[in-house]
């Protein structure tokens, strides 16, 4: 057999289909993901270390996709801001760190704008009817609609136009069937076995028991002490004072850990639950402002003190004569005054709900 015989007896090959990228570059924890189109169905590749595996989903077997809003713009721009704080702090104390700091500045602020410029994110899924794949490189809300509208088209060429009166037939519950002739073999029915008692033990649930609201009482205790701690030194300058003034800054932050605790596992008022969370958020954004002062204050004195002995680190003295700190401790004094005012009225308005007697019994119904 020669060659042309040979030739002219295999099939021929297969046409070459071109594929639309749609992204190459998703990425989670392990994996890197990519997205292609082809003429029928969607190519994911997932790319693991040194292995490659790719799915296909055909456009036939698509039942939806689904496009929810996430927090991801929010996240990236909290963690941005947390960072660009420390570096305006850097170049405004330091006497030559304009040119450095304002070049952190400028290196944050360029991805927190194009962060803030892409739009809201999002979580972008392809359901058929046997499993779920998220599209990792469909991150953001705009992008993601694009690209659902785009792959409408080609699903619905495959899988035909949609007839809404046909689904809701479909869906509709069936029709009663018709009731059987009245004779005697009719209205006779078969026995029903009884049902197997369940071997299952189902662990009946605790009952809460309400919040007597002693700790809010210390809470508010701890707010007011730490008022008036701050407030002493704020008056006499002593830097000894500092010392009592962060253990109550600590305590109050302990007990408002314990609060939150007891309320999960005890019943709490509306009142007496909003203002423990705002106390809660509150503390926390009271420990970053104080962790970002006081490492900022430590680059400062390390820089400008290079031959100082021991590591980074400010003396009590320079910290309770600093201006900025002396502010920022006016701040907490009157933010928890505020919140111990606040949490008085909460414990007196759950109490009155709490002791409030409940409504009266609607009259019975007349009889005929």
């Amino acid at each position: 057999m020669n060659d042309s015989t040979a030739s002219a007896t295999l099939p021929p090959p297969p046409p070459i289909r071109r594929l639309r990228r749609i992204y190459s570059r998703g990425h989670s924890l392990s994996a890197i993901q990519s997205l292609w189109q082809a003429d029928d169905h969607l190519l994911v590749v997932q790319h693991i270390y040194y292995t490659e595996k790719y799915q296909r989903l055909f456009f036939r077997d698509i039942e939806s996709m689904i496009v929810q809003p996430s927090t991801r713009r929010l996240i990236i721009n909290i963690v941005l801001g947390l960072l660009l704080v420390p570096a305006i702090f850097m170049m405004v104390l330091m006497d030559d760190g304009v040119w450095f700091g304002g070049a952190v500045v400028l290196a944050l602020c360029v991805p927190l704008l194009i962060n803030t410029l892409l739009g809201p994110g999002c979580r972008c899924e392809v359901c058929t009817r046997v499993n779920t794949v998220r599209l990792r490189g469909l991150t953001r809300l705009r992008r993601a609609l694009r690209e659902m509208d785009r792959l409408s088209v080609p699903i619905a060429r495959a899988q035909g136009a949609y007839d809404a009166q046909a689904h809701r037939s479909a869906l509709a519950p069936p029709a009663p069937a018709p009731a059987p002739a009245d004779d005697a073999a009719a209205r006779i029915e078969a026995p029903v076995a009884p049902a197997a008692p369940s071997r299952r033990r189902v662990a009946p649930t605790p009952l809460l028991v309400p919040d007597d609201g002693i700790f809010h009482r210390i809470l508010i205790a701890a707010l007011t002490l730490e008022t008036l701690a701050i407030a002493l030194f704020l008056n006499t300058g002593y830097a000894g004072l500092l010392t009592p003034a962060g253990v109550t800054i600590l305590l109050t932050f302990l007990l408002t850990f314990v609060v939150l605790s007891r309320s999960a596992r005890r019943t709490t008022s509306v009142a007496w639950r909003r203002w423990t969370w705002a106390n809660f958020g509150y503390q926390i954004l009271r420990g970053l402002s104080l962790y970002v002062t006081l490492t900022v204050l430590n680059v400062v004195a390390s820089v400008r003190h290079p031959a100082a002995q021991g590591t980074m680190g400010v003396d009590i003295e320079g910290l309770a004569g600093h201006a900025f700190v002396r502010g920022l401790l006016t701040a907490f004094a009157a933010i928890s005054v505020a919140s111990a005012l606040w949490g008085v009225f909460a414990l007196r308005r759950g109490a009155a709900a709490r002791n409030a007697a409940p409504p009266p019994l609607p009259p019975p119904p007349e009889g005929p």
